[in-house]
């Protein structure tokens, strides 16, 4: 009987395509970042403060590949495929780089001239870029006693037991 039974497909052109349908929408599900709560500085990314109960597709330019999401207490970061870093919410520290005190829409965060971005993470009130060349980019003010945005190149630290990544 076939009652019940998962339908089975046949024919190889017909499975290859439905495998290659699956592979692109698993790529494409991948790259949607989705953003609910409270926006009281913008941090869903939405243009405005509402709350959002639901989750809120964030706006970003096509064919945009995100494959990393960081967030702090009132901003969030996306890493991109291509090595951008987008920044949405708080910027009253500068932890979203120099502008506005607070952006509503993600927008492209400035990394020194030729670098681009391998990895983010952020504190509360500060984001932190690992860059291609080995170099952090920190952006705000990751301590409570300082009261100004700040925007710095670290180099990383030289151990000798640590091998370059290539």
């Amino acid at each position: 009987s076939s009652r019940g039974s998962t339908p089975s497909l046949t024919g190889s052109s017909h499975s290859v395509a439905v495998s290659s349908m699956r592979e692109a929408g698993e790529r494409l599900g991948a790259t949607l970042v989705f953003c609910w709560g409270r926006a009281r500085r913008g941090q869903l990314g939405q243009g405005d403060m509402l709350v959002r109960p639901s989750p809120s597709l964030l706006p970003l330019p096509p064919l945009t590949t995100i494959t990393r999401v960081a967030a702090g207490a009132r901003h969030a970061l996306a890493l991109t495929a291509c090595g951008e870093v987008w920044g949405w919410g708080d910027n009253s520290k500068g932890q979203l780089g120099q502008g506005m005190a607070a952006l509503l829409h993600p927008a492209l965060v400035s990394l020194p001239k030729g670098e681009t971005a391998r990895d983010i993470s952020c504190s509360s009130q500060a984001s932190l870029v690992v860059m291609g060349s080995g170099r952090f980019l920190l952006l705000g003010s990751p301590g409570t006693a300082s009261s100004g945005a700040r925007l710095q190149v670290l180099a990383p630290p030289l151990d000798p037991g640590l091998t370059p990544i290539s």
